[in-house]
């Protein structure tokens, strides 16, 4: 663990690891596919929700402002819409990071294969050289923590990315100049 004021480890060759990592995970294309279709839509949900309640804002406005009074049809209308947005983005969210889960699960069972066939082709004298069980608890520790990170780091990165592409898109929908004021 990392310590307050302790330089992170800078790692010697990042992009030959990420390529190593796709490599690994081209099994799952089909599975890293669904899971970026989740992703997108869960997001396109949460992105126009704002925009539904800007019409539940606009309905009460005009409601207060107007001789008619609230129009608390439309409005409940309106926000139902709203919720049901905020609800299937959610559900899209769920199912998106359940299905990364198990592409990483998937991809550390094969790492660990690798690993474990690597460590079968060494020599004993390196075996035997090595602190009892030391060997082990490196390679799991490394593997767990390449899974977490993984696991963290792609959802979120996907999600993020998404999401603010998605609201630049969607300033640029409501009012054109306001977002490149912005």
């Amino acid at each position: 663990m990392i310590g307050a004021g302790v330089p992170a480890e800078k790692p010697k060759d990042l992009s030959g690891s990420v390529r190593r990592v796709a490599r690994l995970m081209r099994p799952e294309r089909g599975g890293g596919v669904l899971v970026l279709v989740l992703a997108v839509a869960s997001v396109t949900m949460l992105v126009i929700g704002p925009k539904v309640l800007g019409a539940a804002t606009d309905t009460i406005v005009n409601g207060v402002l107007g001789s008619t009074g609230i129009d608390f049809t439309r409005l409940r209308n309106v926000l139902l819409a709203a919720l049901g947005l905020y609800l299937l983005g959610g559900v899209l969210s769920f199912a998106q990071n359940y299905l990364l889960a198990g592409v990483v699960q998937r991809t550390m069972l094969r790492m660990r294969a690798d690993v474990e066939t690597k460590i079968n082709h060494l020599p004993l004298r390196y075996v035997d050289g090595q602190q009892r069980g030391d060997l082990l608890s490196r390679v799991t520790n490394d593997i767990d923590n390449v899974a977490q990170s993984m696991q963290q780091t792609l959802g979120q990165m996907l999600t993020s990315s998404l999401t603010v592409i998605g609201v630049v898109v969607m300033m640029f929908t409501i009012s054109p100049l306001l977002a490149l004021v912005a």
